[in-house]
């Protein structure tokens, strides 16, 4: 289970979006707010603007 890399907590809610250049994770955590986006395949971290790049492919 992912845990938050501000404030180390494990209450993160997780969303799974499959873009046509393949699936996507959000994760909001829930103690501090921070966001997230992960390559759901590669499990790398990417940044809100790979995001769109991806959406508008």
């Amino acid at each position: 289970m992912p845990q938050c890399s501000k404030c180390r907590s494990t209450d993160v809610m997780h969303v799974r979006l499959t873009l046509r250049t393949g699936p996507v994770l959000f994760h909001h955590c829930r103690g501090c707010e921070h966001r997230w986006w992960v390559d759901a395949e590669a499990g790398d971290r990417i940044e809100l603007p790979q995001v769109l790049s991806r959406v508008a492919a």
